[in-house]
């Protein structure tokens, strides 16, 4: 099972799944508070410390980190994201498997 998989079965139909570009990806949830993203990134952490996979004939676990950002009634697409790139840079910089909610 990919990444990309597993992280997809653990969304909501409503929600929106892309990459980014490299490594990064985004998932857009359009109709899900704060608290509802919180929890499916947890399920998405569980899924992925249960998953191990094969790479170079070693067994490997996935790793992830995520930014996470409310959008404002009045906030644009590029404010959203940037807000959520500071979040996930800060989840990296704390260390691997971690996520950071935009303050």
């Amino acid at each position: 099972m990919t990444f990309t998989s597993l992280v997809r079965n653990e969304l909501d139909p409503g929600a929106v799944f892309a990459r980014l570009g490299g490594d990064e990806f985004a998932v857009f949830f359009p109709r899900t508070p704060l608290e509802g993203a919180v929890k499916v990134v947890e399920s998405i952490y569980d899924r992925l410390a249960r998953t191990p996979f094969r790479f170079k004939d070693a067994t490997r676990k996935f790793s992830a980190s995520f930014g996470l950002a409310c959008a404002s009634p009045a906030e644009t697409p590029e404010s959203l994201k940037r807000r959520a790139d500071e979040a996930l840079y800060e989840a990296k910089r704390q260390g691997r498997g971690r996520f950071v909610v935009s303050g």
